[in-house]
C-alpha cells in the first residue's frame, strides 16, 4: 500500500488515471491471496515466525532438572515434548509430579495468547462483515420501494429515480441500476452527464470492485492503511470514469460536465460502506477531479 501511495503522489498527472486505479489491484491481490509471495522485513508474520522459532530452539536446549534422590537408576530419561510423551527405563523410580512443568505451562500461555489474538481478529472481522451487509441491505431495499423508472432513457443499465439517493449512483452487482434525484432527472443535460458517468463505472466493473474493497476491509479492518487505500482507491475510480466520461462526451463538453460535477458533490461525503458507486468526493478530491 505505501508502494503504490508514493506512486499515486510521484506520478499524479503524468500517468492515465485509468493506470493509476489499475495499480490498486496488486493491493487487492496481495490482501486476499492466501498465501506469501515472499518475505518481507515489514511483515508482521515473518517477525511472529522468527519468534516461534527462536522459542522453540530454546525450549529444546533445555535440560530437565530432577530432585536429589527422586531417581536410582543411570538410565536416561527421554523427553518428548512433541508428542507429550515420556519414555522411563523399569528399573527407574522417578517422581514425575516433582518434574518441573513450567516450559510447558509458558508454551500452554503463548498458545492461548495467539488464540485471543486469532478470536479478536475474528471478532472484528465479523462485525465488520455484517456493517457492511446490513448497509448494503438496507440501502438497496430503500432504493426499491422508492424508485421509478425512466421510460425515456435506453441504456445498458436502467434508470430509476429515487428519493433515497443526494447524488446519482449505480448500485447492485446481479441486477445494477441507476439512481438518480428528483433535481437531476429534470434537468435533461445534468442527467446526460450523470448517466454517461454511471454507465462508465457499469462497463469498468466498478461494482465488483466495490465489493471486493469492502471484502479486504472487512478482513482487515485493524488496519488503518488498508482503510486509507480504500478511500483513495474509491477516488481513483471516479477519477479514470471521468476521465473516460469526457472522452465519451467529447472535449467540447469538458466544461460543462466540470460545472456538473461540482453542482453534484460538492459537500457530500463517500461511504465505503456501501457498494454504491456514488459520484460523491469531498471537497479536497472535487478539486483533483
Amino acid at each position: 500500500i505505501l508502494m503504490i501511495l508514493i506512486i499515486r503522489r510521484m506520478f499524479s498527472g503524468k500517468i492515465s488515471a485509468r493506470f493509476q486505479y489499475a495499480l490498486w489491484l496488486l493491493v487487492v491481490v496481495r490482501l486476499l491471496l492466501p498465501v506469501n509471495l515472499g518475505n518481507s522485513v515489514l511483515s508482521i508474520e515473518n517477525f511472529t515466525n522468527q519468534l516461534r522459532m527462536q522459542e522453540y530452539h530454546e525450549d529444546n536446549s533445555e535440560q530437565i532438572e530432577f530432585p536429589e534422590n527422586t531417581y536410582e537408576s543411570s538410565d536416561r530419561i527421554k523427553v518428548f515434548d512433541s508428542i507429550e510423551e515420556i519414555t522411563v527405563s523399569d528399573h527407574t523410580n522417578v517422581h514425575l509430579d516433582e518434574i518441573s512443568t513450567a516450559p510447558r505451562e509458558e508454551k500452554e500461555l503463548e498458545i492461548d495468547i495467539f488464540d485471543l489474538l486469532f478470536g479478536v481478529w475474528l471478532s472484528g472481522a465479523g462485525v465488520a462483515a455484517m456493517t457492511f451487509f446490513i448497509s448494503n441491505i438496507v440501502f438497496g431495499k430503500r432504493l426499491k420501494t422508492s424508485r421509478t423508472l425512466i421510460d425515456s432513457l435506453e441504456e445498458k443499465v436502467p434508470v430509476y429515480v429515487s428519493s433515497a439517493v443526494e447524488t446519482p449512483c449505480l448500485f447492485g452487482v446481479i441486477r445494477p441500476g441507476i439512481y438518480v434525484t428528483n433535481d437531476v432527472a429534470e434537468d435533461k443535460n445534468t442527467l446526460r452527464h450523470a448517466v454517461v458517468h454511471e454507465i462508465t463505472h457499469y462497463e469498468q466493473g466498478d461494482m465488483v470492485w466495490a465489493v471486493l474493497r469492502c471484502v479486504c476491509l472487512s478482513l482487515h479492518w485493524y488496519n488503518p492503511l488498508v482503510w486509507w487505500a480504500a478511500k483513495l482507491s474509491k477516488l481513483d475510480a471516479e477519477l479514470a470514469c471521468d476521465e473516460a466520461t469526457i472522452r465519451k462526451l467529447g472535449e467540447d463538453e469538458r466544461i460543462a460536465y466540470g460545472k456538473t460535477l461540482i453542482q453534484l458533490t460538492c459537500e457530500k461525503r463517500q461511504d465505503l460502506f456501501v457498494t454504491a458507486t456514488t459520484i460523491t468526493s469531498d471537497k479536497k478530491s472535487i478539486t483533483e477531479r
